[in-house]
């Protein structure tokens, strides 16, 4: 996936349960950019932004390539719902996006407090 301008990118070897604390904290320094793209070891990325304006995040899970087959799909669900999880998305409004032909994305949307 193209990263657009300004998103940092990194890489994590740490707990998916830490990650979107870490990064909510990197988005609050000074000169932070506007976002941060994590990708993970086995080829997923997170990319976490804030929301202009407000202190809502915007997590979006995605991966370089859609699945092949039925079974690939039913893998990726099964993902998804473990990155909900781990990084504490329950309540967050759910949005599948594609952003290239080749890849996918599933963006979530912090509530409103």
């Amino acid at each position: 996936m193209t990263i657009p301008a300004g998103v940092r990118e990194a890489s994590w070897t740490g707990s998916l349960r830490t990650l979107l604390p870490h990064y909510t904290r990197e988005l609050e320094k000074p000169g932070a950019p506007p976002a941060f793209r994590v990708v993970l070891p086995r080829g997923a990325s997170v990319t976490i932004t804030r929301i202009p304006g407000t202190a809502r995040r915007l997590v979006e899970i995605g991966r370089s390539t859609k699945p092949r087959t039925s079974n690939g799909y039913t893998a990726w669900d099964l993902e998804v719902s473990t990155f909900v999880a781990q990084l504490g998305l329950q309540g967050w409004k759910r949005d599948n996006v594609s952003h290239q032909r080749e890849g996918l994305a599933v963006v979530f949307m912090e509530p409103e407090a």
